[in-house]
Formats: C-alpha cells, structure tokens, sequence
C-alpha cells in the first residue's frame, strides 16, 4: 500500500487532476483488495460539485448516520458488506468523508488508510480552493489566509492608487525551504499542519497593515501598502530569523521540528509597473535565494 500512496503524492505534485488520479487509485486498489466501490460525503457544496462526475455507490443510511462521531478510520459491517469509513481532514480542518465499499476478504487495518485520507485532503483542498478562486473566493481553506487570485485584485488596486498619490509598495514572497522533503519525510498531513503553523506566524508578525496571501502550496506573499523595498526587507529578514529559531510543535510529531525560509522583496515602481512584472520579478528573486541555498532573503538589484 505504500507504493500506491507514494504515487498518488507524486500525482499530486506533479498536479495532475482529482478524477483522473482517482480512476488510477480505484483501478490500483480493485487489483488488491475486493474494492466494490465507495461513496464521497463532501461538507462543501463546491466539494459536492467537484466529485459529482466521479462515479459512486450508495450507501446504506445506517452506515452514513455512524460518520456523525467518525474522527478516525472505522470498519462497519452490514449484510457481509465492509464499509470504511474515512473521515477526510487535516488537524481540526475537515473536508467531509469517503465511505470505501467491500465485499468479504481480508484488508488492512482501519489506521493503514490513514494515508489515503490524507491525500484525499490534499487533492480536494487544492480542488476546493481552484472551485473558490472560480467563483471570486477570497480564503484559502487550508491556512485561512488570503488568495492568490485575491493578491492579484489587491496589487492592482494598490498599483493605481499609488500612481495617483505617487506613493510606493512592496511586495513579498515566502517560501519553505525543503518543504517536499518534509512531506516526504513525515507525510502529508504533517506538511498541512507546519503550512497552518507558518500561516498563523506570517499573521501575527506583521503589521496589520500589510496582508498575507497563500500564494501556492508553500509559498506565501505578504503585499506591504505604503513601504519601500528596503524597510520590506527589514521585516521579511526579521521574519525569517524568527523561522530560524522557533520550534514547531506539530500534533502529528512526537518531536518538534525546525524548519528555514527563503524570502524575496520587489518594490513598485522600482521592479516593475504592472503587476505581472512585480510578480515576476519577485519570483525570480526568490528562485535566487533557493539556489544560492535558501534561508536568506533577496532584494533584486534596480536598473539606472
């Protein structure tokens, strides 16, 4: 099972789609065991949205009214039938439940689907939070911060109305250094929980005049309103000594963990007048800090 589990986080990060990666999953699992199909019970109406065009099987009204005090993974057996049930969360976030349907044979223990969930949330997380930008959401479920298509919105506002008050603004970028090896290290779920961590780290750092945005998966902007580039650095090189030394204490680990970030600052208009040239200069300033080994911050030089 852990080869399976493997490829599905290699789909995920190579960004392939829920259905297709759940039509291999089911495929995979129907070879191993006497999988006879399963049922999503998603909380969200875009999450229902989002599975409707997975094909399903119904479950008996018995087994779904035991999800209401599921917060681990449980065998029920009804009429020969196994069902498991999987309640689909990270740490208190929960997206709703999958229900996997078998006929009579031998299967892993409850816990050993604990995997399975996790990447379940990880794929419907990133398909709730594309379902939201979509429809002009704001919040990134996960780590409740801004979003990117926000970001984009905010930039351009703040763009205009420096332009007409020849004021300047700066622009952040955040990155977790090895992040991928964490996730490969301790799992998904773990990688969820230090994602919230930094979040809430980001929030209560800065002023409450600058706004942090999930720019994508570990990647974090913080849009700086009335700040030139260099005190921007000031505050992002603060930010990340404080990574450097914190501690974070994680549920999931028995022991806390010690991470590093990267970070990149551009200022407007000095890096750019539009907001795709600021974005994509502070990207490829945070691409320079990675390659020159992460746990710095850089300011690209400006042009004469």
């Amino acid at each position: 099972m852990e080869s399976l589990w493997q490829e599905m986080m290699q789909r995920f990060y190579r960004g392939e789609s829920l259905i297709s990666t759940l039509a291999w999953v089911r495929s995979a699992l129907e070879h191993l065991y006497p999988l006879r199909g399963w049922a999503f019970l998603m909380d969200s109406a875009d999450l229902r949205e989002e599975v409707a065009a997975i094909p399903q099987q119904d479950v008996p009204i018995s087994v779904v009214m035991r999800l209401r005090d599921t917060e681990y993974p449980e065998m029920v057996v009804e009429d020969q039938t196994k069902y498991l049930l999987l309640p689909v969360k990270s740490g208190k976030a929960r997206l709703g439940n999958v229900i996997l349907i078998f006929g009579p044979g031998e299967l892993p223990d409850p816990e050993q689907w604990i995997p399975f969930a996790s990447l379940l949330f990880l794929f419907l997380s990133r398909n709730l939070l594309q379902a939201l930008q979509e429809k002009g959401g704001v919040v990134d479920p996960l780590t409740g911060l801004y979003t990117r298509s926000y970001l984009h919105r905010r930039l351009e506002e703040e763009r205009k109305r420096s332009l007409r008050g020849q004021s300047v603004f700066a622009v952040g970028l955040v990155d977790i250094d090895h992040f991928q090896s964490v996730v490969r290290s301790h799992g998904p779920f773990v990688g969820d929980e230090l994602l919230v961590s930094v979040s809430e780290l980001l929030r209560g750092h800065f002023r409450s005049t600058d706004i942090v945005f999930r720019y994508e998966n570990d990647r974090f902007a913080i849009l700086f309103s009335d700040t030139s580039p260099a005190n921007a650095f000031h505050a992002m090189e603060s930010f990340r000594r404080l990574v450097e030394e914190n501690q974070f204490e994680l549920e999931t680990l028995e022991e806390p963990i010690r991470i590093t970030v990267s970070g990149a600052i551009v200022g407007f208009p000095s890096h750019g007048l539009t907001v795709q040239e600021l974005l994509e200069e502070v990207e490829r300033a945070l691409m320079e800090a990675k390659k020159a080994g992460g746990n710095r911050v850089v300011v690209p030089e400006v042009s004469l």
